[in-house]
């Protein structure tokens, strides 16, 4: 049961957790424990610091991220530093991502969100139990109904007892927001009652529809509202055990509100109860009745009104879909979604108030949004491949201009000569941007190209799915509707994360040769470290050399001093070629993120000025 909810930017999501009972402190992972692509990440990586632990947990992408982010662990020093950093050893990391780990105050159970374990989609938290003979962690169990949904659920931190819980998640979110969720752990109370009835007003046999609330009389508290159907006048409410309880009912088009005493008896388990709110006129008044029908419970789908309370309480959209029991191939009771089309965008993970009609309209909109990029497909294509023929041709003007300039200076001592030489030096520096711009374009125009069939066959993937779903929705086919609909609940998750789509491809690209660029920077460095290595070995073998006396000592001497001079002149040659290679692949990744750039300038302006 959801105790508050409160949505927070992506980036700062933990600030609103209360540890106040579950202890530590929630902190962002130390630089000395983040690898360089920890360092290089746009996420930085959050911890929770214990506080009466030496062992902490956080998760990196380690030195070659061939995984993804692992769980890793290390100790606190004395001296305050940190020992080097260890993958968690068992059933924890997979080849997909794990993130947002906390250990519970037990000191065995880890809790931890993961890409990978077949989780639901995005993010799912998974809890997984330590051997203290072995230290290994044993294997990773899902949460489950209702933490887990489709969407990403993060960072699950818990009290001591497991009674109260924080977690993040983004079934109700958009892209840059996460909701908080404080939970109560422990489930609902046996002894809840649900109330089934039906409002008759005598006064008016039309009047089906009116307001019920259910107030604890002791506390005035409200217990939950619910508005009667409008065709039949049907209601369910809930009360969490026996008592006394304060109906006030409120019908259409009138401003009084009726009251009334309800007393609940007490059970040893959820039950339902038949009553019935009737409205009559006494001596001219208007007077609620509610009518108790408590002697014998109403034999209903329990399972399924708790998912409802749930559902109307909690406002968790995608867990809590209506379920009633089945009974499995092997005779057990198992929990299945209620099987009617209303239920199946809330089974397939989609929020509150989605319909089956609304996502296949929404599927329409984005195959027509597909079908008029391929309409100006060509167009911008062209426009690309102009403008970087355009700028193309004024670099090579720039360039004729600066070696005209160049030649008309026959020495460089008259102040003439000097002007005409700057002059030449700023028509090559526009040069050089001038065809930085060209290639950005030229990245951009083939970027439109590749696109357009990629884009192409992602409209059809989506028309054929959107076919499916209308035809099974057509014959009140509920499991197909349900595959249809998870289908494109994945592909939705996989578009709001970027995949997919033409600019975070090319974004992705760019991201790429910048890695390797960093990798051509650090072996650089790696390389200067050598050549003073071998400046220690070269003036350590000359001084050798100088104080030798006896031949032999001076020829092994001259022999290392021949080495260390090779070595050195080896590396410097390494050094050269490497920074030369830096600036090559710099001078790449700067076009392709200029690609981007100009690819996203695309997306507004087709023609960038000009008439292709």
């Amino acid at each position: 049961m959801v105790i508050n909810k409160t949505e927070a930017d992506k980036g700062s999501f933990f600030r609103y957790m209360n540890l106040e009972g579950i202890g530590g402190k929630i902190l962002t992972v130390p630089v000395e424990l983040q690898s360089k692509l920890d360092q290089k990440s746009s996420q930085p990586g959050v911890i929770h610091y214990p506080g009466n632990s030496t062992t902490i947990y956080f998760s990196s992408y380690g030195k070659d991220g061939s995984t993804g982010k692992d769980i890793y662990t290390a100790q606190i020093l004395a001296d305050g530093k940190y020992s080097e950093p260890v993958k968690v050893r068992g059933d924890v990391n997979t080849k997909y991502d794990e993130d947002f780990c906390f250990l519970h105050s037990n000191g065995k159970t880890l809790y931890f969100s993961s890409k990978g374990h077949n989780s639901m989609g995005g993010y799912d938290i998974f809890r997984s139990e330590m051997d203290p003979k072995t230290g290994e962690f044993g294997p990773a169990i899902n949460m489950d109904f209702a933490i887990n949904t489709p969407d990403d659920d993060i960072f699950y931190i818990a009290d001591s007892l497991n009674q109260k819980a924080y977690f993040a998640s983004g079934r109700t979110s958009d892209l840059n927001h996460l909701h908080v969720y404080n939970v109560m752990v422990q489930g609902i109370p046996l002894q809840v009652v649900y109330l089934k009835g039906d409002f008759v007003s005598e006064i008016d046999a039309e009047q089906k529809q009116a307001t019920v609330q259910v107030r604890e009389e002791l506390t005035g508290r409200l217990v939950i509202e619910s508005t009667t159907s409008k065709s039949t006048g049907a209601y369910t409410v809930y009360v969490p055990k026996g008592g006394d309880y304060i109906y006030y009912v409120k019908t259409e088009n009138s401003p009084v509100v009726h009251e009334a005493k309800v007393t609940v008896p007490s059970f040893d388990k959820p039950v339902a109860l038949r009553q019935e709110i009737r409205l009559t006129k006494e001596n001219g008044k208007e007077k609620l009745v509610v009518n108790n029908y408590f002697e014998t419970p109403l034999q209903e789908d329990i399972a399924a009104l708790a998912a409802e309370m749930l559902r109307r309480k909690a406002g968790l959209d995608v867990s809590d879909s209506p379920v009633v029991p089945v009974e499995s191939a092997e005779g057990k009771e198992e929990m299945a979604v209620e099987k009617t089309l209303a239920n199946a965008p809330l089974a397939a993970g989609f929020g509150e108030g989605v319909t089956v009609e609304s996502v296949i309209s929404d599927m329409d909109k984005e195959i027509a949004t597909i079908r008029n990029f391929l309409a100006e497909s060509d167009k911008k294509y062209n426009a690309a491949y102009m403008y970087a023929v355009k700028k193309q041709k004024e670099a090579d003007d720039a360039l004729v201009k600066a070696e005209q300039l160049s030649r008309m200076t026959s020495n460089y001592t008259s102040d003439e000569d000097v002007l005409k030489l700057r002059e030449s030096q700023t028509y090559l520096v526009k040069a050089q941007e001038l065809q930085r711009e060209a290639k950005a374009a030229m990245i951009a125009a083939e970027s439109v190209k590749q696109y357009k069939d990629s884009e192409a066959q992602r409209g059809d993937a989506i028309a054929a799915n959107l076919d499916e779903l209308k035809k099974a929705k057509a014959a009140d086919n509920f499991d197909q509707v349900l595959t249809e609909l998870k289908e494109e609940k994945e592909r939705i998750i996989l578009m709001r994360e970027g995949n997919g789509s033409p600019l975070a491809e090319i974004t992705a690209k760019a991201r790429a040769k910048e890695s390797v660029q960093h990798a051509a920077e650090d072996k650089l460095v790696n390389l200067r470290e050598d050549e003073k290595d071998a400046q220690v070995r070269l003036s350590k073998a000359e001084q050798a050399v100088a104080s030798a006396k006896k031949k032999n000592d001076k020829a092994a001497a001259e022999t290392e001093l021949a080495n260390a001079r090779a070595e050195l002149d080896a590396v410097r040659r390494d050094i050269v070629n490497q920074k030369e290679k830096v600036q090559v692949l710099g001078n790449e990744t700067k076009d392709a993120y200029a690609g981007a750039v100009m690819f996203e300038k695309l997306s507004t302006e087709s023609t960038l000025g000009l008439n292709p």
